[in-house]
């Protein structure tokens, strides 16, 4: 039960493991101070999966989205299952979570 990581271009994509038990809340905000330094302009988080998702780390990711755009960075989500795309639409946070179906419609939210 891990984040796995991979870089690719100017791409972080970040595989996630189901987001519903504390410890993994406490791994994804020690990765978060890494991905943080990255030199990639786009972390795509994958939420394959993910079933499950804590209230604590639609915070945890809505402040790691802030962050990255005031550093002309993104933030985007792929394979998120409809369960919780609808759930992140109630909650309004669609435009945190960025859902997009392909990399290439993630690399096109950089704005240069």
């Amino acid at each position: 039960m891990s984040f796995r990581t991979a870089q690719h271009e100017d791409l972080n994509i970040i595989s996630c493991p189901d987001l519903n038990s504390e410890e993994i809340v406490k791994v994804l905000e020690m990765q978060i101070k890494m991905w943080q330094l990255s030199p990639a302009n786009i972390h795509l988080f994958d939420f394959k999966e993910v079933r499950n998702i804590r209230p604590e780390v639609f915070r945890i990711l809505t402040q790691f989205n802030r962050r990255l755009k005031e550093n002309g960075k993104v933030m985007a989500t792929i394979n998120l299952n409809k369960n919780l795309e609808n759930d992140i639409v109630q909650k309004g946070l669609k435009n945190v979570f960025s859902p997009v179906s392909h990399l290439n419609e993630a690399k096109k939210l950089v704005k240069f």
